[in-house]
């Protein structure tokens, strides 16, 4: 009976962190909403160093409610800099709604370097987020040139 009071308080934690918890006559029932919040990250793989690329953020409303107030951050690290704002303010988005947001980006040093991306918003009252990264490579110009020559890219 011991283990069962374990199990049964572990699941009242997690529903409790998934959303509203009701119990009645020792039942336990939760709200889970999915997150129709989607971010996905993309970006030219090998950079040259020295010279500018676009990283792309797209940014989607999944569900049929409107997220709103919805905003698009970048982290890039040391050795990657980034022309503008780095958070960009992109509004509602209505259900089934796809935004872009691009940022010119410039490698300084070689090396792999992972870039993240997230988006936040308001659906319904409560603050939902998403986020995406990925990893490049920047090199210097006589590498990109082999590496274009040998991979035919």
């Amino acid at each position: 009976m011991r283990t069962l009071g374990i199990i049964a308080s572990g699941f009242l934690l997690l529903a409790t962190a998934l959303g509203p918890v009701h119990a009645q006559g020792g039942t336990v029932s939760a709200t889970v909403r999915p997150n129709p919040l989607t971010v996905s990250v993309s970006a030219p793989d090998p950079v040259t160093v020295g010279q500018w690329f676009y990283i792309k953020a797209e940014v989607t409303n999944l569900g049929n409610q409107a997220i709103t107030n919805t905003v698009v951050t970048i982290n890039t690290p040391a050795g990657i800099i980034v022309r503008g704002q780095k958070k960009i303010k992109i509004g509602d988005l209505t259900g089934s709604q796809t935004q872009t947001v691009t940022w010119l980006a410039k490698a300084n040093s070689s090396g792999t370097f992972i870039i993240q991306v997230e988006a936040t918003g308001d659906l319904a009252g409560e603050q939902i987020s998403s986020s995406d990264s990925l990893s490049i490579s920047a090199v210097s110009s006589l590498a990109a040139f082999l590496f274009r020559l040998i991979f035919n890219v």
